[in-house]
C-alpha cells in the first residue's frame, strides 16, 4: 500500500499560536474549536497546553508567562528556548487569520482520526472480525468528530426563522411544520397540532395496551398520507410482523379472519393493495443495533440516503447499553443520546417506553411511572401515558352498534413542553385491525 501523507499544517499551527500570544481573544476562540491533541507538532502541542494552563490561572497570555510555564515543566530549552518563542510571535503580523488557522488545524486533526479509524478497521478485517463489529468501531471512531466551524450561539443571530414565523402568523400565511398524529383529539392538545422537529414524544403504557400499534398508526400516516420517509427501530417485532400489522391497519381487514371466509377474493384484493402501498412507501425497518451510537449512526445514514423525516423507536428499554453501567444509568445514557439525535437531525422522534409495576398496578400511571430511568422525563418534550379506561384491558372491551369489538383506552399528556399538560382523552382502539381513532 502506498504510504499516505499525514495531514497537517505547520504554518497554520504557528500562525494560530502567534495570534494567541498577541490577543487573548484569539485563544478564547481557539479553545472553543480545538483540543490540545488536535495539534500535530509536539512542540506546538506543548505550547498550546501551556497557554491553556496560563489562561486557566488567569495570568496574562504573553511570551513571559509562556516562558515561565515552560521552565516550570523543564521544557523551555527542549523547544528551542526564548528565541523560538520570539520567532513564533513574529509569524503573524495581524490576528486576522486566527480563526481560519484553527479550522485548518481541526480539519487536519479530523482527517488524521479518519485515517487512524480506517487503519484499525482494515486490521480488524484482516484479523477476521465480523462486518457489523467493524462497522460499529468505525461509527464510534467517527461519532465524535467536529468540523470546528462552531455553532453561532448569539441568540439574535439565530432568530431570523422565529421572526419569519411571527410575520407569517400576523399576515395569516403561517404553516406549521409540526408532524400531526392524524388523531384529531390528540393533535388539538399538542402545540401547533403535532410533534415538532428536534422533539422527542414518549408513549408509555402497560403491557399489551397497544403502544406499538399506536406508533405504527402514526408511522403509517406519515408515510402514506404525508408522503414522508419513516425509520422504525423495532427491537421487539420482526419486519414481517410489522408488515402484517400495517397492512391490516391500512386495509381495515384482519388477515386471519379473511383467510377463514368463504367469499374472500375482494378482501384479499384490498389486502394486496395495502401491501403494495407499503412496498412503494419510504418506510425502513431496523431490528438490531449494538448501542445508541449505532442507532444514531444508522439514523444519520437513513436521513442522508433516504430523506427520512420521522423516527420511531420501539422501545427504550430494549436499546442495548453498556453493561458496565447500572441499568438506570445505561437507559439514561440511551435516552440522552436519542434526544441529542433528534436535535442534531432536526427530526421528530417517537419513543416508546415501559412503565414500572407500581404504575401498571395503579391503573392510571403518571410521569413517575416510567421504568428504570427518571432521566426520560427530562429528555422528552411530550410524554403520553395510556391505560385501560376501567383499569383492566378486559373490562375496557366494548361492542359498537354493529357488534364490532373495540377497546377504550384513556390517555393523559403528563408532559407537554410547549402546551398544556395533564390534559387527556380517550382512544378508540379497533384491536380487530389495530387502528386508533
Amino acid at each position: 500500500m502506498t504510504d499516505l501523507k499525514t495531514p497537517n499544517s505547520p504554518e497554520a499551527e504557528r500562525i494560530l499560536l502567534s495570534c494567541c500570544l498577541k490577543d487573548e481573544q484569539c485563544f478564547e476562540d481557539a479553545i472553543s474549536i480545538l483540543d490540545i491533541e488536535d495539534f500535530y507538532n509536539e512542540d506546538n502541542k506543548l505550547i498550546f497546553s501551556c497557554l491553556r494552563k496560563i489562561y486557566n490561572n488567569s495570568k496574562p497570555l504573553d511570551e513571559l508567562s509562556l516562558c515561565e510555564e515552560l521552565k516550570s515543566r523543564n521544557m523551555l530549552e527542549d523547544i528551542g528556548g526564548m528565541s523560538h518563542i520570539y520567532s513564533i510571535i513574529d509569524v503573524a503580523e495581524t490576528t486576522l487569520r486566527s480563526r481560519s488557522s484553527a479550522i485548518i488545524i481541526k480539519d487536519n486533526s479530523n482527517k488524521r482520526e479518519i485515517m487512524r479509524t480506517s487503519r484499525v478497521a482494515i486490521e480488524s478485517i484482516q484479523e477476521g472480525s465480523d462486518f457489523q463489529d467493524v462497522l460499529a468501531s468505525i461509527e464510534k471512531g467517527l461519532d465524535g468528530l467536529d468540523s470546528g466551524h462552531g455553532q453561532n450561539t448569539k441568540l439574535g443571530d439565530n432568530v431570523s426563522g422565529f421572526i419569519s414565523r411571527l410575520k407569517s402568523m400576523k399576515d395569516g400565511t403561517y404553516i406549521s411544520h409540526k408532524l400531526p398524529t392524524g388523531i384529531g383529539h390528540l393533535d388539538e392538545k399538542l402545540p401547533e397540532g403535532g410533534i415538532g422537529r428536534g422533539e422527542v414524544m414518549v408513549i408509555s403504557a402497560p403491557t399489551s395496551c397497544g403502544k406499538s400499534q399506536l406508533a405504527l398508526n402514526l408511522a403509517l400516516r406519515t408515510a402514506l398520507t404525508e408522503k414522508k420517509g419513516v425509520a422504525i427501530f423495532s427491537f421487539e417485532m420482526p419486519a414481517d410482523q410489522i408488515m402484517k400489522r400495517m397492512t391490516q391497519i391500512s386495509s381495515g381487514k384482519n388477515i386471519n379472519h379473511v383467510n377463514s371466509k368463504l367469499n374472500k377474493d375482494k378482501d384479499f384484493d384490498e389486502l394486496m393493495g395495502a401491501t403494495q402501498r407499503l412496498c412503494d412507501s419510504n418506510i425502513h425497518i431496523i431490528n438490531y443495533v449494538k448501542n445508541v451510537t449505532e442507532l444514531k449512526a444508522k439514523s444519520r445514514q437513513l436521513k442522508r440516503k433516504h430523506d427520512i423525516e420521522f423516527i420511531v423507536i420501539d422501545y427504550l428499554q430494549l436499546v442495548p447499553w453498556d453493561r458496565k453501567m447500572s441499568k438506570c444509568d445505561g437507559i439514561a445514557e440511551v435516552s440522552h443520546g436519542i434526544k441529542q439525535m433528534a436535535m442534531e437531525l432536526d427530526l421528530p422522534v417517537l419513543l416508546l417506553a415501559q412503565i414500572n409495576r407500581e404504575g401498571a398496578k395503579s391503573g392510571k400511571p403518571n410521569i413517575y411511572s416510567l421504568k428504570d430511568s427518571g432521566d426520560v422525563e427530562n429528555d422528552a418534550d411530550i410524554i403520553l401515558m395510556m391505560y385501560p379506561k376501567n383499569g383492566d384491558i378486559e373490562m375496557s372491551k366494548k361492542l359498537d352498534k354493529n357488534g364490532k369489538p373495540y377497546v377504550e383506552l384513556e390517555y393523559k399528556l403528563v408532559k407537554n413542553r410547549e402546551g398544556e399538560r395533564d390534559t387527556g382523552g380517550t382512544f378508540i382502539f379497533d384491536n380487530y385491525v389495530g387502528k386508533f381513532l
